[in-house]
């Protein structure tokens, strides 16, 4: 098991239009969008142990990207490596601990974590014969 560092920022995209800014955000209102943050990276979580690959897909938005063992992975790459990588498991358990989230607007939050996981890869048929 390996322990590794991830930072992921879903970001949405924040279309501005002239005039009045916003009204800054209260307490409550970070709260809840904190809480619906959290439920996300849960359900993805989730999603992971159960290995369905299209209910994590389903959680990423497009500018979603993250950092993993100090490597930037968009949101292309990170499909990309859901879809292969997936495919080749027979077991994925992992554990999501230290999940922070900070709120930086109504559409935009930062969400770090710590998390380990454990990997088993599909064995080749048996009788095959090895490459």
């Amino acid at each position: 098991m390996r322990a590794r560092v991830c930072s992921a920022c879903l970001i949405a995209m924040l279309a501005i239009a002239c005039g009045d800014s916003p009204s800054p955000l209260t307490g409550a209102e970070r709260e809840a969008i904190a809480q619906e943050v959290r439920t996300t990276v849960n359900a993805f979580a989730e999603a992971e142990r159960q290995m369905d690959v299209d209910a994590l897909l389903s959680l990423l938005a497009p500018e979603f990207y993250m950092y993993g063992d100090g490597v930037r992975a968009d949101h292309d790459t990170v499909v990309e490596q859901l879809r292969s990588t997936m495919a080749t498991l027979q077991k994925f358990d992992t554990t999501w601990s230290d999940i922070e989230v900070t709120v930086l607007a109504r559409d935009h939050a930062l969400v770090s974590m710590v998390f380990q996981d454990s990997i088993t890869l599909d064995s080749p048929d048996e009788g095959a014969n090895p490459p």
